[in-house]
């Protein structure tokens, strides 16, 4: 056909528009490590999922924010090969195909296991997952609305570029971050008083990884010349990918991530600006490293803690700093604090080699609903709690168990399941 027999035909909204509308047993919101893990649980579990998100990619934090690290998947341990599983299901899989296609390297950081990934690595496989598993991903969908029915989410209607879609399911996982189901849904939900701020992390290129200066080397320099370059962070977190060509994740920004979209837009190009100064700095007082790295990409603003669902149970750091062995026990982890409330540093404590604390299932659900489970870094924690338990390896093992939650309700309650049976389910992420 030639190009000038190509004909248009002229539309309107009022005429054409029209909504979709899709039905599951299961519908997730939210692609993260917590969204993703949930999917392939409830899909193996034989359910028909639908997966959306806000982003136009999968991986929530874990691809958008280029954190680069899977962090809290280990036990403490005084060297690599002292560091066990804590999160499995799941997971050995994950990180051995990750292996297989030369996108996993392992790393021994802060006393514990934290191995580094090519995050376009990660993407492809969670792509392929989903897809292979049967998933049914939407992508730029943001929740707008959700239907209920006394103590049953019926329906949520998502928006994205195209129109509204309509997603009926029997039950529904909460894998947002922010918990956007539970707040459409009017369900209650806890904002913390104070900040507790993200990062803008980044990744850099053409960085000479052979003998890079420590950590706290880089932070005393950085606080003798933080007036000079405008630095905010102090404290900084680097991983360096040698076998990528000489890469280099930089986490030395501290963000606000304020939950008003004007404040929010605003962020995204503040943040950048941090970036800017964190880089000539390294690329000033660190030649032999820095001197030529340039900036491969930034990641989106990172989100460390906003607004959770305000649950059966909230977490404490009490009930973490006594290994509490909770009944309804669904996940495992031994991350320290890892508080970010000031701009400068942030609170950094590591727990004995022995340690290990446990999320309950009453911290991911809502006193007011039959049909929904929260999974990630919007479960109900306190403050201090939220920051030992919102990382890579617990918020994937919240997924799991929220998918096995619903589907041990069926059409009952998530109030009203034989944990022993739970428990089982979950028996590698506990033992």
């Amino acid at each position: 056909m030639k190009d000038t027999e190509a004909k248009q035909e002229t539309i309107c909204r009022s005429q054409q528009g029209k909504d979709w509308f899709l039905e599951a047993d299961i519908c997730i919101v939210g692609s993260g490590m917590a969204g993703l893990y949930a999917a392939m649980a409830s899909a193996e579990l034989g359910r028909r999922v639908i997966l959306l998100d806000a982003e136009t990619q999968l991986g929530g934090m874990a691809y958008n924010a280029n954190i680069g690290a899977f962090c809290g998947f280990f036990s403490n341990g005084k060297d690599m090969e002292s560091c066990r599983p804590l999160t499995r299901i799941y997971a050995e899989e994950m990180m051995e195909e990750l292996r297989a296609a030369g996108g996993l390297f392992p790393r021994y950081s802060s006393e514990t296991l934290v191995p580094t990934y090519n995050d376009l690595c990660f993407l492809r496989w969670a792509e392929h997952k989903m897809q292979s598993m049967g998933v049914q991903v939407l992508l730029g969908c943001t929740v707008s609305e959700v239907q209920r029915e006394g103590r049953r989410i019926r329906s949520l209607t998502a928006v994205n570029r195209y129109g509204k879609v309509h997603v009926e399911a029997k039950g529904f996982v909460d894998a947002s971050g922010d918990a956007a189901l539970a707040w459409a849904a009017d369900l209650p939900c806890r904002k913390s008083e104070i900040d507790v701020l993200g990062s803008q992390v980044f990744l850099l290129k053409e960085v000479n990884c052979e003998n890079p200066p420590s950590k706290e080397e880089i932070s005393q320099r950085a606080a003798e010349t933080a007036e000079q370059y405008g630095l905010e962070r102090l404290k900084g977190v680097f991983f360096y990918l040698p076998n990528e060509g000489g890469m280099a994740y930089v986490n030395m920004t501290h963000v606000p991530t304020p939950m008003d979209p004007v404040e929010a837009s605003r962020i995204t190009m503040k943040g950048k600006d941090m970036v800017d100064r964190v880089v000539t700095f390294l690329q000033k007082e660190f030649p032999e490293t820095f001197g030529r790295a340039c900036i491969q990409k930034y990641g989106e603003t990172g989100i460390r803690q906003t607004r959770s669902v305000a649950a059966v149970h909230q977490l404490t750091a009490q009930e973490i700093e006594d290994a509490v062995c909770f009944p309804d026990r669904v996940a495992r982890c031994s991350w320290p604090i890892e508080l970010h409330n000031e701009s400068s540093g942030y609170v950094w404590k590591v727990f004995p080699y022995d340690h290990v604390h446990y999320i309950p299932l009453s911290s991911m659900i809502s006193p007011e609903a039959d049909n929904y489970a929260a999974a990630g870094r919007c479960i109900d924690a306190d403050v201090t709690a939220l920051s030992r338990v919102r990382v890579m390896g617990p918020c994937a093992a919240t997924g799991v168990a929220a998918a096995h939650a619903l589907d041990l309700a069926g059409d009952g309650s998530v109030h009203q399941i034989d944990l022993a049976e739970l428990r089982k389910r979950l028996e590698r992420n506990l033992l």
